[in-house]
């Protein structure tokens, strides 16, 4: 059982990674761009200011489940 929890917390560490990069690519990158109606019009592409809040809240939860699993790891010992 205990080599699941240690599947998941990677998988969930893994997750967090990523969507803290796109929260980067699509939200951070352009903070000073945005308008008054929270756009940016960059390259052809309008980048949104809920971007931020979406990728940051995928980020915060998938990092959120990888403490979980790792304290149930560090409570089995």
């Amino acid at each position: 059982m205990g080599l699941w929890k240690k599947i998941c917390a990677g998988i969930s560490l893994s997750f967090s990674l990523i969507f803290v990069w796109l929260w980067y690519e699509q939200y951070a990158r352009w903070r000073g761009c945005f308008d008054e109606d929270g756009r940016c019009y960059e390259d052809g592409l309008v980048h949104l200011e809920q971007a931020g809040i979406a990728w940051g809240v995928c980020a915060g939860l998938s990092f959120l489940c990888f403490l979980v699993f790792y304290a149930l790891i560090r409570l089995n010992k």
